[in-house]
């Protein structure tokens, strides 16, 4: 199906590569001109980053909304026309958590080409009262769809914080999983996954089941945050 494309992913915690309140995390391969760049940071250490997203290979970076409490936080970054090159993503001003955070995620998209249209990008953040919990955790994006030949790839990343409940370490399966981890510390996780779905549909959902389901889900551990990425072709 049109729409985005994910070409590669890396994940890194600050307890396994972090130093100097900083966390590197280097793709594997070198990364194409004009790709999407995201980079997810995560922690149960409220603040978020004193300091910025940077990289290699000189590229801008903008912050996306995120969710930030006194005890936790998650939030995107996203550089939206990448240079070409081997390329290693740091989170500069972290600040350590005693679980091993904060947690760095990079995802390289690949844009379909738009040569009658163009790519609308769009960040929004689920609470614990528009999240879905149950046996599993979703997220909904919802958008007119009267334009034509719009397709709409959805990303939501998933952070897990069990310390302050459960105290239960989780796995996460998703009907397009990019990439999950558990924290240095094995007892909190969290995982990212997409669904790109066509015109006429009005709305996209990215869910996540997790392994073990038992004690049950409790919102308080959960928060989702996500990035709408809507492309003609």
């Amino acid at each position: 199906m049109p729409g985005i494309t994910i070409v590669q992913s890396a994940v890194g915690t600050y307890g396994a590569l972090g130093s100097l309140d900083a966390l590197p995390v280097a793709f594997t391969s070198a990364n194409s001109l004009g790709n999407i760049l995201l980079a997810w940071v995560s922690s149960a250490e409220g603040g978020g980053l004193t300091g910025a997203i940077t990289d290699s290979n000189g590229n801008t970076w903008e912050l996306l909304p995120g969710v930030n409490l006194e005890d936790e936080f998650t939030e995107f970054y996203i550089c939206t026309n990448c240079n070409a090159g081997a390329n290693t993503v740091t989170a500069g001003g972290c600040i350590p958590s005693s679980t091993g955070g904060p947690n760095l995620v990079i995802v390289e998209i690949a844009p379909p080409p738009c040569p009658i249209g163009s790519t609308g990008i769009q960040a929004f953040c689920g609470d614990y009262r528009n999240q879905f919990v149950t046996a599993t955790l979703s997220l909904t994006a919802r958008y007119s769809a009267n334009q034509g030949p719009w397709y709409h790839s959805l990303i939501v990343a998933l952070y897990n914080n069990t310390n302050s409940e459960s105290n239960t370490a989780r796995t996460w399966v998703g009907g397009a999983l990019i990439a999950q981890f558990p924290e240095f510390s094995g007892k909190n996780s969290g995982a990212i996954g997409y669904q790109t779905v066509a015109y006429p549909n009005s709305g996209s959902t990215v869910t996540f089941t997790p392994t073990p389901s038992t004690p049950a889900l409790n919102p308080d551990e959960n928060i989702l945050i996500g990035v709408l990425f809507s492309t003609q072709a």
